[in-house]
C-alpha cells in the first residue's frame, strides 16, 4: 500500500482514525512529539495492523497536524466569535481584547477538563511548540484564517514595533500563553485547581498586554 505524504488531509475521518488521532494527542503531551511514533500510536489505539497510522497520517509531523485539525475548528469558530463581537475595525479595539481572542479559545478548551475527564491539547500543543522553538509548529500547521486576522489586528495596535520585534513578540505570547494554560490543565487533571477559568484568563491577558507593548 502506497501512503502519499499528504494522507493526514486526504485519509477517511473513520472511528479508528479519530481514536489514534485522540491517543497521539495524550502520548505527545505525556512523552513530547519526538517521543511518540506512529507504531506507537497504532498501537496504543488497539490496531492491529502495525502500519495504521502510517496510513492515516504517513508521518509524524502528518500526525501532529491532524491533532491540531482535529481541535482547531472548535478554537477557530469560537475566535471568530469573539473578534466578530469586536466589530468591523477589530484593529481599533484596545489591545487587551485583541489578546483575550487569542488566549479564551484556548483556556475554555481547558476549562472543559476534571480530574475524571482530563483535556490534553494544551500540554500537546506545549509539546509541539517546544520543538525547535515553535518555528517547526508553523510549517506543519499553517495559521487558521481568523488567527491571520487577529494578527493583522494586533500589527496595526503595535505598529510602533519594527518587523522583527513584533513577530519575536508574537511568538512569545503564544508560547506564553500555552505553557500558562497547559500547567492548568495539568492542575485540573491532578484535581489542584478545579475553580473557574476568568480570573486565570485576566491575569494572563494583562501580562501578555505588557509583554507585547513592553518600551
Amino acid at each position: 500500500m502506497t501512503v502519499t505524504p499528504n494522507a493526514a488531509t486526504r485519509g477517511p475521518r473513520t472511528a479508528a482514525r479519530t481514536l489514534m488521532i485522540e491517543v497521539a494527542e495524550q502520548l505527545i503531551a505525556e512523552r513530547g512529539v519526538e517521543g511518540v511514533s506512529l507504531r506507537n500510536v497504532g498501537q496504543a489505539a488497539g490496531q492491529r495492523n502495525n502500519s495504521a497510522a502510517q496510513y492515516h497520517f504517513g508521518t509524524r509531523d502528518g500526525l501532529v497536524a491532524a491533532v491540531i485539525a482535529h481541535r482547531s475548528d472548535d478554537v477557530e469558530q469560537r475566535r471568530k466569535e469573539l473578534l466578530d463581537a469586536l466589530g468591523e475595525r477589530p484593529e481599533q479595539a484596545p489591545l487587551g481584547d485583541l489578546v483575550r481572542c487569542f488566549v479564551l479559545p484556548l483556556a475554555e478548551m481547558v476549562d472543559r477538563g476534571d480530574a475524571a475527564h482530563p483535556t490534553w491539547y494544551l500540554r500537546f500543543l506545549t509539546q509541539v511548540v517546544t520543538l525547535h522553538g515553535g518555528h517547526r509548529a508553523e510549517e506543519i500547521a499553517p495559521r487558521p484564517e481568523h488567527m491571520k486576522v487577529l494578527e493583522g489586528a494586533l500589527r496595526s495596535r503595535l505598529s510602533h514595533l519594527d518587523l522583527a520585534t513584533f513577530a519575536r513578540r508574537m511568538r512569545w505570547l503564544a508560547q506564553v500563553s500555552v505553557r500558562a494554560l497547559a500547567d492548568q490543565e495539568y492542575e485540573r487533571e491532578h484535581d489542584r485547581q478545579s475553580g473557574p477559568i476568568d480570573p486565570i484568563v485576566d491575569d494572563l491577558v494583562q501580562m501578555l498586554v505588557a509583554l507585547l507593548d513592553a518600551e
